[in-house]
């Protein structure tokens, strides 16, 4: 993101990305390289249809990597949200 952007900011921005790589890229691999953990955490809540406010839970570490398959409809992001949620951090 940049300076000053809020989390609904941060959305529009990556839904009009994946709207100019679904209509460009369709039916390719596509390697997204965030300069940060929240935008991926971001995009995989709106995919999954996480609440935009619980973002924190999916996080990236420093250099993490995930796949995503989106085609799986978020059901990978889902499980992952309620397994983080469990630990003890965010209890």
């Amino acid at each position: 993101g940049t300076p000053h952007e809020t989390l609904a900011d941060n959305a529009v921005r990556l839904s009009q990305l994946m709207s100019l790589l679904e209509t460009n890229y369709a039916g390719d691999t596509i390697l997204l390289v965030f300069p940060d953990g929240t935008s991926p955490a971001l995009l995989e809540c709106m995919i999954a249809g996480i609440p935009l406010n619980q973002v924190h839970v999916l996080d990236y570490a420093p250099a993490e990597f995930r796949v995503l398959e989106v085609e799986d409809m978020g059901q990978s992001t889902i499980a992952l949200f309620d397994a983080k949620q469990k630990e003890d951090l965010y209890i």
